[in-house]
């Protein structure tokens, strides 16, 4: 009786040990699991942190990526603007002197306070830049039928030119040098091709610089040296004529060295021209290399015309 009693407290005694092992390691497993389970949580919540983190990441790149593509727009539009602003500008300075253009001029400065206004929309350089671009037609179309007209005044005025040669003298003049001298003729024959209003005294040959027989002066005198009185008749009627219309150059010389017609058919030559103006008066003894063109334009500024 007390052997077996003490083999089932034994028995006993083990079985409790064996249970409160059982209890410790359930309670430890359950410890792990939730600690276990507070880092996958954890971890759940940085991923779901991180989502969102990329998402709003995702959100801020395409929100950069639209505002760099209207950018984009924007300049590429601001180029076409700008070219446009230069057609105009080079429209305006062509139309100096000539039309009026002070419309078209606001119109440019219109357009480009509405693009300051507004210079990161590519909307706002469309209506601006197609203001540019009408005003720029419409200061052309206003050159083109001034120059037109101005064509048409120096084709009447070399008609005009044409139709009454000034009348001149064959070999030398009607009794040589003498009677007077050369320069009393000299001061006949400018007064003759229509020069009577300037003054025409001798001089040492020394024009600016250059050794020349005659010189026209921008104060309104003729100059001429000795070396003409040998001269023919009628290259003293050409030399006359000649330095006359340089009197009438300097009228007009600002317009006329300015203008693209000048520089183009007379090469920024005043020789030249005014050899071929003289030419229109029907002196024409250095009347070579003057055409049509340059006999047409030349004649205008006998009349004070510049065509463009």
């Amino acid at each position: 009786m007390r052997a077996s009693s003490w083999t089932l407290i034994a028995v006993t005694g083990v079985a409790a040990l064996t249970i409160g092992l059982g209890t410790a390691k359930v309670i430890e497993l359950d410890n792990a699991a939730a600690e276990r389970e507070s880092r996958v949580l954890a971890l759940e919540t940085r991923i779901t942190d991180a989502g969102a983190s990329v998402a709003a990441l995702r959100a801020a790149i395409d929100e950069e990526d639209a505002e760099a593509s209207t950018l984009a727009e924007a300049t590429t539009a601001r180029m076409s603007f700008v070219e446009a602003i230069g057609a105009l500008r080079t429209a305006l300075e062509s139309a100096t002197d000539k039309v009026d253009v002070a419309s078209q001029r606001q119109a440019a400065l219109d357009a480009q306070a509405t693009v300051a206004a507004d210079p990161a929309t590519p909307a706002t350089y469309v209506g601006a830049t197609a203001a540019v671009q009408r005003a720029t037609s419409e200061v052309d179309a206003k050159i083109r039928a001034y120059e037109a007209e101005q064509r048409r005044k120096a084709a009447e005025a070399a008609a005009r030119s044409h139709s009454a040669p000034i009348t001149r003298g064959g070999g030398s003049a009607p009794g040589g040098s003498t009677g007077g001298g050369w320069l009393a003729e000299m001061r006949s024959i400018l007064t003759n091709v229509g020069g009577g209003g300037y003054a025409l005294v001798e001089y040492d040959g020394n024009c600016g610089g250059v050794t020349a027989p005659a010189c026209a002066s921008s104060t309104g005198t003729i100059m001429v040296s000795s070396a003409v009185a040998d001269w023919p008749y009628v290259t003293k009627v050409w030399g006359m004529t000649h330095e006359l219309a340089h009197q009438y150059q300097f009228r007009v010389w600002k317009q006329m060295t300015a203008s693209p017609s000048y520089q183009t058919l007379f090469n920024n030559n005043p020789e030249l021209l005014a050899n071929c103006m003289a030419a229109t008066r029907g002196a024409t003894q250095a009347s070579g290399g003057c055409g049509p063109a340059q006999l047409g334009w030349a004649a205008g500024i006998w009349q004070g015309i510049v065509a463009g």
